[in-house]
């Protein structure tokens, strides 16, 4: 299931809701103000194995990180290397 980020037109708090891709987001409501006059906001994906802190590094790496072998760029955070 996805995590959305809306922002309350009411009360101006930003939240985030885990939500079935089924769910009619027209229905969502601010947890905070119970306010239904709430906006989607763009979302980034997610990148697994770091902080929500860690900025994306596209950089080319080092064949030092050889022990990557699910994927091609050596980055993809599934076996540790960033």
């Amino acid at each position: 299931m996805p995590i959305y980020e809306f922002s309350c037109g009411n009360c101006k708090k930003d939240f985030e809701l885990l939500l079935s891709i089924r769910t009619d987001l027209s229905t969502v409501v601010c947890p905070t103000c119970n306010g239904g006059k709430v906006n989607k906001k763009v979302s980034n994906f997610a990148r697994g194995g770091g902080s929500s802190n860690d900025s994306t590094d596209f950089s080319d790496h080092s064949s030092s990180h050889s022990g990557c072998g699910s994927c091609a760029t050596h980055s993809c955070g599934s076996c540790g290397h960033h």
